[in-house]
């Protein structure tokens, strides 16, 4: 069976996109296949071939900003415009579109997080659900563990990433992962860890949209900071987050930053 893709590099964090949701039976091994083949792709999805109903399906069934951001760019030819895409993990199609030269945005579906649903689940640990993927925020120079002194290489935030997963039953989720904060206030950095159940992936991720969004609503709620984020990515690339609050909670959130692709149709068969 042969199939094409694309890879896009949404603030670094590449994803390759199969054309078809024929394909979707094969996830696994179609996932398999390209991520042996490219060992610089964290994710795969899959896409409709029509452009007027925009589908996105990630291999593991998981929700994902940077995939639909891509998708995105990918539907819209990267020219500016706007769409409702239905992503996997969600049941309601998402505002998404290219909102710039070579950047493009997606809304992120978010409950209704306040402080009591986004509890501390220890000092210094934060439990912040979103729909498709939950997510646990780690401050490192606030936890009673000694994480503040453990450098924050690949090796160490994917064992303690997936310890902590495990630690607090997150493990069967469709997708979970931690984010290892570094820096506050205007000046923050994350470390993503994310696990994908379906596919059985752990990954330090390059970027990370919906954890970005994870950590913005974290400083919000827990930090009292403002409601837009430059949040720097392992990359060095900058994701934006805008929320939208009421009455003490999360309503809406939106992701936006670069996308970039090098435009080759790469065939694949199995």
């Amino acid at each position: 069976m042969k199939y094409n893709y694309r890879i896009f590099s949404p603030c670094g964090n590449n994803t390759a996109l199969v054309f078809g949701l024929e394909y979707l039976p094969q996830r696994k091994e179609i996932n398999d296949a390209i991520m042996l083949r490219h060992s610089d792709v964290e994710q795969v999805g899959f896409l409709s071939g029509d452009k007027n109903n925009p589908r996105l399906e990630m291999a593991g069934g998981e929700f994902c900003g940077n995939a639909a951001r891509s998708a995105a760019f990918w539907y819209l030819d990267g020219k500016r415009g706007d769409l409702d895409i239905c992503v996997s993990g969600i049941s309601r199609k998402l505002k998404a579109g290219v909102c710039g030269d070579g950047e493009a945005y997606a809304e992120m579906p978010v409950k209704e997080i306040s402080k009591e649903n986004a509890a501390v689940r220890t000092k210094g640990i934060f439990h912040i659900p979103l729909y498709g993927i939950e997510f646990l925020i780690v401050d490192k120079n606030k936890t009673k563990e000694s994480f503040a002194e453990i450098p924050f290489d690949e090796t160490n935030i994917k064992r303690l990433g997936l310890d902590l997963i495990k630690e607090y039953g997150l493990l069967t989720n469709l997708a979970s992962g931690v984010i290892f904060l570094d820096g506050g206030g205007s000046k923050i950095r994350i470390n993503p860890c994310v696990w994908v159940k379906a596919v059985k992936t752990l990954f330090y991720e390059t970027a990370c949209g919906s954890g970005s969004v994870a950590t913005a609503i974290q400083q919000a709620l827990f930090v009292g900071l403002e409601d837009n984020f430059a949040i720097e990515q392992p990359s060095g690339k900058i994701i934006h987050c805008g929320l939208k609050m009421k009455d003490g909670k999360v309503k809406y959130a939106q992701i936006s930053g670069e996308v970039l692709t090098d435009k080759q149709v790469y065939e694949g068969n199995i």
